[in-house]
């Protein structure tokens, strides 16, 4: 059995390979955001952060803090 990391991971390239423009991991214990992308490194976001997505999503920016609001 595959520990839930492992499982997140399949996941996250499973997601990228069929077309999806970015994959978020939110980690309700330690605050964070980290988004996936393909042909990009992951890039892990704190609370302080803000996420900006416009080339996905046009005009979508968000403050990480709003997320665990």
């Amino acid at each position: 059995m595959a520990d839930s990391s492992d499982a997140v991971i399949e996941q996250v390239e499973w997601s990228l390979r069929s077309g999806v423009g970015a994959f978020w991991q939110v980690d309700p214990y330690r605050e964070t955001v980290t988004v996936y992308r393909r042909n990009r490194t992951a890039i892990l976001y704190g609370k302080g952060d803000i996420l900006d997505l416009t080339d996905i999503l046009p005009g979508f920016i968000c403050h990480v803090a709003t997320v665990f609001e």
